[in-house]
Parts: structure tokens; sequence; C-alpha cells
């Protein structure tokens, strides 16, 4: 009685406005919970420029990007689908990931039974039919796993290597050491290691990928210094790890359509090469094409061309390597579009991207290089300047300098990684759909 009286007095014009109020916050609140509901028991949403799809009889879900016809692979990470959360705890791994799966045709996808290496596999079928996308049960993989999750996809690397493109394992300490099939061998292997993790994994890992080396393995090791148990390591070189792999086996024009796609794998030739890194000193800065390495190549760690070897070095060489930490030996470089991008390193390949160069301490340097991956951008000499970037392809970039002193020797700057979008699927730091899958009420 009390509202019907107050709303009598109010114009009919308020009363509309108060009415369309009140049902566009039901909406939103149902809505929030609904996506909420979604998220944690199974179903259908939106996110990220995509649609996830939930498996309710598991933790299994996809993520398929707009505008992907055929998803040819699986870029699979270790998230539980109650934990997905594209717009903020999770965004750091979602969100580039998300966008290098865009780039390449591919989906994201979680695993759905831990219990069973086998059952994840049964369920891609699963995942396509309710996703539409059958083709997803014939999917070629690339894994991406923490801890004891990275050691069990360590394991399935023996149960169908020939559907695994690549794979990453992190800070894990118990893989089962000795060789591997010659399948899984075959598979491009990342193995990072922390510096100061406990005492038994950085070991471990360097000697998974030292036992299967010298087999031909395509493997090779990052030690992260001053890393524990997780966290500090530079998450861009994963993502060009994951598509240099891609680009490297999965045929141009192969689809899944009627089959699982028949991987390649170029001549270890091909390939670069550095020293195995260590835990107290790290990886020494220097890499070799295969013909140039000095040593026993067997022993060494391996890159699939000359960008991913350049990259690693910027994103794993000792600050006791690095030139641009300490000033006045160093220098800063910060980076910047010409016209637009966002906040989080995400370009249109029609912008020309700048890296302005200040501080250089020229009585010590006599040249700085500049670096997209393996490319020559430019140098600088006696004076600070700009380099630029001109309309980067597609995909990951890895953006490094080098310093050269008076008598040839070499420090390195830290890797700035940055993604560069197809013209047509720009997403900038705030989109439509960012806040579809958070929880009520967070931020």
């Amino acid at each position: 009685m009390v509202l019907r009286i107050r709303m009598n007095k109010l114009s009919l014009r308020w009363r509309r406005f108060v009415i369309a109020a009140a049902l566009i916050l039901g909406v939103c609140l149902g809505s929030a919970w609904t996506v909420k509901a979604q998220a944690e028991t199974g179903g259908v949403y939106r996110a990220r420029n995509g649609t996830v799809y939930t498996d309710p009889n598991s933790e299994g879900w996809v993520w398929v990007p707009d505008g992907v016809r055929v998803v040819r692979g699986l870029i699979f990470l270790t998230i539980a689908k109650g934990k997905l959360d594209f717009s903020s705890t999770t965004s750091w791994v979602l969100r580039p990931n998300a966008e290098l799966a865009r780039g390449v045709d591919f989906a994201l996808g979680g695993p759905g039974d831990w219990t069973s290496q086998q059952k994840n596999f049964d369920r891609l079928a699963t995942l396509g039919a309710l996703s539409g996308h059958p083709e997803i049960a014939n999917a070629s993989w690339c894994w991406d796993g923490f801890s004891h999750r990275g050691q069990e996809f360590y394991a399935y690397m023996d149960l169908h290597p020939e559907r695994v493109i690549a794979m990453i394992t992190n800070f894990g300490g118990m893989h089962a050491r000795g060789v591997k099939s010659a399948g899984a061998q075959l598979n491009h292997v990342l193995a990072n290691a922390g510096q100061v993790d406990l005492w038994y994994r950085p070991p471990n890992l360097i000697g998974i990928v030292a036992d299967n080396r010298p087999t031909g393995a395509r493997w090779q090791t990052a030690m992260w210094e001053g890393v524990g148990h997780g966290g500090g390591k530079n998450a861009s070189y994963g993502h060009l790890f994951f598509q240099e792999a891609i680009r490297a086996r999965y045929p141009a024009g192969a689809s899944p359509l009627a089959g699982p796609v028949t991987l390649t794998n170029a001549p270890q030739s091909s390939g670069w090469l550095c020293d195995m890194p260590g835990r107290k000193n790290g990886f020494n800065g220097k890499l070799y094409a295969w013909a140039d390495y000095p040593s026993n190549r067997a022993a060494a760690c391996w890159f699939a061309n000359k960008d991913l070897a350049f990259a690693y070095r910027g994103a794993t060489v000792y600050a006791a390597n690095r030139f641009t930490d300490k000033l006045p030996n160093g220098c800063s470089i910060s980076m910047a579009p010409t016209t637009s991008g966002d906040t989080a390193n995400y370009y249109s390949p029609s912008e020309t991207l700048q890296f302005s160069v200040h501080h250089v301490n020229w009585t010590k340097w006599q040249k700085v290089e500049f670096y997209d991956g393996g490319t020559k951008l430019g140098e600088l000499q006696g004076t600070n300047g700009t380099i630029c970037a001109r309309r980067p392809q597609p995909g990951v970039h890895a953006f490094t300098a080098v310093a050269t002193d008076g008598e040839g020797h070499e420090k390195y700057s830290n890797m700035i990684g940055f993604y560069v979008k197809k013209e047509q699927e720009i997403v900038r730091a705030v989109d439509a759909t960012k806040n579809l899958n958070e929880k009520p009420g967070a931020k």
C-alpha cells in the first residue's frame, strides 16, 4: 500500500523509469547468478569473444573463439570449469592463451577427470558434441600443466603421442625419469624450473630433458632466476613456444574433420641450440645455429627456430647477464603503439609499434641491437632513440635487445612479449562479454 501511494504521487514518466530500472536490475542479478551456476555446474555462456561449453558430468570445458569454423586443435590448461573467469582472477592465463588460440584457429580446453588419462581423451567427443564442433574429438593438443598436473600431462605423451603437438610442464618435481617413447620424443617440450623451488624439483626437470635429448628429443628446459614454486616466469615465452610448435608441426591446410591430423617435424638440424642451464648461474646467453654449436648437441637445449631461441635468451637469462636491470650500466626500454592498442600489449597489425630507448650509458656500450624474435629491427650507436616494428604479422612476438661494449662483450635485455591480432578481431581492454562469467560482486 505504501509503495502504491508513493507511486501514485510520481509522474507517468518517473513511474516508467522506476519500473524499467527495477526490471534491468533484476535481469542483471539473475544473469550473474545464472552464469555462476553455469560455470560451476555446466552450461553454455559467452566469454572473451568466444563461447564456453561445459560438461555437466565432469570438470571438462572448452572455449571456442568467435569466427572459428573448424577447430584445428586444443590448448589444454589445468583450470577446472568452476574456476573459469576470463575477466579477473585467471585472466593472466586465459586471455593470452585465448588470443593465441584465436590466431591459429584452436580452442582452449580443460580436463574433466584426473583419475584416468584415457577418459580425458574419450571426453573430447562429449565436448565436441556440446560445442557443435565434433572435430574436437580428433583434436591435436598443446598441454600446459602446473606442478603435479604438469607431471600428469607428461605421462599423457606416451598414451597418444601422435596427438600431441607440444607441452609445457611447470615446476613439477616427480616426473618419471628415463627415456620416453619415440613418439613422445617428437613432441616439442618445455620444462620450466624455479631456481629457488624445493631442492629436488629443478634437477628433476633438467633431468628429464637431459635423459631424452640424446635420443633426438626436441626438448628444452628453462631455469627462472629467483622463482620458487610457480609465478615469476615470462608467460609470453610459453605462448610463443606453443605458437612456433604449432607452425612447425601442424601442416598448413590440414583439417581434423575426417580424423586426427598427421603431425610433422622438420629435421633437428633446422633448429637452434644453447647450453643446458644450471641452477646457480642459469643460461649463459650464448645461442647457436645447429651447424655452429661447438660441443655435444645431444646435451644441449633445442629450439624450433631462431625466433624462439632469441626470445628464450631475453626471457630466461639471469640478471648478471642483463644490461637493463641496473642503471647507469644499462638502459630502459618502453613500448607504445603509434595509434591504439590496450594496456595489456594486444595490438592490431595496422599499427607501428615504437620502442623508445632511454638512459643508455654510451661510455660503456658501443651499440644496442633490437630484435623481434630473431629478426633485427635496427640498432642505436652513441645516442638514445626509437626503434619501430612496422605492421607486425598476427601472432605472439618477442622484443629483445643486445648491448655490445667496445671489447665485444654482450649483455641482454628482458623479453617484452606482445600479441598482434587478426585485423577483424581486435579486442580492447574492455569488451561486451567481460563480466559474463564473474561471480556476483566480483571486481
